[in-house]
């Protein structure tokens, strides 16, 4: 009889422990992200090249804010899902392709999606950019789909004009969001920027 009473109150315990860790923490304590856009040079970057050509890159911040309730986003990554037209077309071709995340120096980092961001911890996001004497603006994802670069490079899609680019974020222990940015591109370079 005391073995059996024992062995159910190890398991009453066992039951609380679990249900604590795998249900009542990460109901209260999670990741609680937001995404930041801004026309700042922070936001919207020129790069020069070594043969006097430009660039510039428009990026996000992802925020993991800092809340008492707050809790390290595990495996976190962004999508490009879609992206339209200023008439709500879907430009096509166009597969769903992972972003990068900037300022990682070597190629294992640069290729790897997935990060953790800490309580209070942020990172940009590369969204698009746009070369000099370029007619056109690039998703700035590593594997854009060949279809879209050649009409692309034809001058079909993503010449000047709005657009709408759509992007989901994800990660193992947060509810997946998406977010929608508008953004216009002119013909003169330097003029790329998010519109409200």
């Amino acid at each position: 009889m005391q073995v059996e009473f024992w062995a159910l109150g190890i398991s009453i315990v066992a039951l609380i422990a679990t249900l604590t860790k795998d249900f009542f923490i990460p109901l209260f304590f999670r990741p609680r992200l937001e995404i930041i856009i801004d026309n700042t040079d922070s936001f919207v970057r020129t790069a020069h090249f070594e043969s006097g050509e430009k660039s510039r890159w428009m990026r996000f911040l992802i925020k993991n804010k800092d809340s008492f309730f707050g809790a390290r986003a595990k495996r976190c990554y962004v999508k490009l899902l879609e992206i339209r037209d200023n008439n709500n077309n879907l430009v096509l071709p166009f597969d769903q392709a992972p972003l990068s995340w900037t300022v990682y120096k070597n190629v294992e980092e640069f290729t790897s999606y997935r990060n953790d961001l800490s309580k209070g911890e942020s990172h940009f996001i590369d969204l698009v950019y746009e070369k000099e004497n370029v007619p056109y603006i690039t998703p700035a994802s590593l594997n854009p789909p060949n279809s879209l670069m050649i009409k692309m490079e034809k001058k079909e899609v993503l010449t000047p004009g709005i657009y709408k680019f759509k992007i989901g974020v994800y990660g193992d222990n947060f509810k997946s969001f998406t977010r929608t940015f508008k953004l216009s591109f002119e013909t003169v370079f330097g003029k790329l920027k998010y519109e409200e």
